[in-house]
């Protein structure tokens, strides 16, 4: 059986919050994955957990035989600015030793699906230049790099840029 067959996702609940920071812990020890180099407390992202609870700006849960191996979740793009509504930033995140096993593509796809499904028009990725396998997952997915913005971050003492990434959901 695929592992893709014994994946399912679900809105994340409260209850899931301490898995999401070590999931995203994991992720800031590894360096390179995102921009940010502190580890939280379920405490520091508890506003940020409640922020992502309404439609169509939802936290997702992916569970692998119930047991959470990563999530995906959407942000607002530009928030405020009305008539930047129909886009969206989709962030994701797997544990360590869920990677490159398809995961990540079958998150990507929900993430479209759900979008889509939600009236949203674009889905935005904005990530570090150095984080070339998700770069290769994006773009097998459909998004194009529109954007590239040089020189921004500091990660171990290597400067990189960020990339800025888009699917359109409409024909």
């Amino acid at each position: 059986m695929s592992i893709i067959n014994t994946l399912s996702y679900r809105v994340a609940k409260n209850v899931d919050l301490s898995v999401i920071v070590e999931i995203y812990n994991s992720i800031i020890d590894e360096k390179e994955l995102t921009a940010d180099l502190s580890r939280f407390t379920v405490k520091d992202k508890r506003s940020w957990f409640l922020s992502h609870s309404a439609t169509p700006y939802q936290l997702y849960v992916v569970e692998r035989s119930a047991t959470i191996v990563g999530y995906f979740y959407f942000s607002p793009w530009r928030s405020g600015r009305e008539a930047l509504g129909g886009t969206a930033e989709v962030s994701y995140y797997l544990q360590k030793e869920s990677r490159r096993k398809g995961i990540g593509r079958y998150i990507l796809q929900q993430a479209i699906r759900i979008a889509r499904e939600n009236g949203l028009i674009n889905l935005l990725a904005i990530l570090l230049d150095i984080n070339i396998p998700s770069m290769k997952l994006l773009e097998s997915e459909g998004f194009v790099i529109v954007g590239r913005i040089p020189n921004i971050a500091v990660i171990n003492d290597k400067v990189c840029g960020q990339l800025l990434m888009i699917k359109p959901l409409i024909a």
